[in-house]
């Protein structure tokens, strides 16, 4: 469950006092039933819009150490935990780490790689897993987190981990704070999944579009491979029936026919992946998590068409093999 807090300018205008509010609320959260875990953060990853950055100097970047910029978020002690972003290594935030003591930051996986040089304003505590922060279709940039109790921002946006459906929840929260202070009104409030959701939602609509033409001409392609390749092998009855007339056993026929029948449709098969491997790249903007070029997308759908043309292949073929042979000898 997730929400976001905006505290007044005019009641909390100096950070001490902000400090102190999102702590107050990060305790009351940890006190709700079900709740394992509690944290707050200047932003949730996936939907973040814009990234805040500051330049850190590194060692091997470049040779006249060029500062990098990494994006930055204020978070704390239990963020992680509640987000189950993986601790790789190092130590968490600590309740003796807040303002007044030594500076303390983590840094992602992206900026872990990198030396910090003579890092004397900060002490480096833990690296943490790489977060998706601008949304799920940008990869992880460097990015860093600094303690929210140390810089806590102008708004902040919450996490509550729970053993029940987080859902259930969703009351809880609001009277958690609306209990600290009324004249301070939660917003977003809503799952995770619900903030993935939205984050997608742009997309949605026109992948759906994408979706319900895409499995109509699916459609479409399989009632035509049936249709055609069901008229081919009926058309051939006549020879069907002079083949099994002058002693041909009729699984020899059936598999004449149908190897003949495959033939085409593995060609014509062969032939549209050629043109998808080509076209699919054209939708690439709109995918992530899948590339255009996704090899299960195209093992199913040419297996599923070839199982089409198989059962156009064997049916009418089949039945040809019964006929009698003299009707089929008079068959035109």
């Amino acid at each position: 469950m997730t929400f976001e807090l905006a505290p007044t300018a005019l009641k909390y205008g100096t950070e001490e006092k902000r400090a102190a509010l999102y702590q107050t609320i990060i305790e009351r959260l940890r006190s709700i039933p079900g709740v394992t875990a509690a944290g707050a953060i200047t932003s949730l990853p996936i939907a973040r819009g814009s990234v805040n950055g500051l330049p850190i100097k590194v060692e091997g970047r470049s040779g006249s150490g060029d500062p990098v910029i990494g994006g930055y978020q204020s978070v704390t002690a239990d963020y992680f935990r509640a987000m189950e972003i993986p601790l790789i290594a190092g130590r968490y935030f600590t309740e003796g780490d807040r303002a007044g003591t030594a500076n303390v930051m983590f840094l992602n996986q992206t900026l872990a790689v990198l030396d910090l040089k003579n890092p004397t304003l900060f002490e480096v505590i833990g690296v943490v897993g790489d977060v998706r922060t601008a949304g799920l279709d940008e990869a992880a940039f460097e990015e860093f987190y600094l303690h929210l109790l140390q810089y806590p921002p102008a708004s902040a946006s919450f996490a509550i981990k729970t053993t029940v459906a987080p859902a259930s929840l969703a009351d809880a929260p609001k009277k958690a704070v609306l209990e600290i202070d009324r004249d301070q009104p939660l917003y977003r409030v809503k799952t995770m999944e619900g903030v993935l959701a939205d984050s997608v939602a742009d997309r949605r609509f026109p992948m759906l579009i994408l979706t319900a033409f895409a499995s109509t001409a699916l459609l479409l392609s399989m009632l035509g491979v049936y249709g055609v390749v069901s008229y081919t092998i009926a058309q051939r009855t006549h020879e069907i029936g002079i083949r099994v007339a002058l002693g041909a056993q009729s699984l020899q026929a059936l598999r004449l026919v149908i190897g003949q029948g495959m033939k085409l449709v593995m060609f014509g098969i062969a032939i549209g992946m050629v043109a998808a491997f080509a076209l699919t790249r054209l939708m690439q903007a709109l995918l992530f998590g899948v590339s255009a070029t996704d090899p299960q997308t195209f093992t199913l759908i040419a297996l599923l068409l070839s199982s089409v043309a198989l059962l156009a292949c064997w049916i009418p073929a089949r039945r040809a093999t019964k006929v009698d042979p003299m009707v089929a000898l008079h068959c035109e």
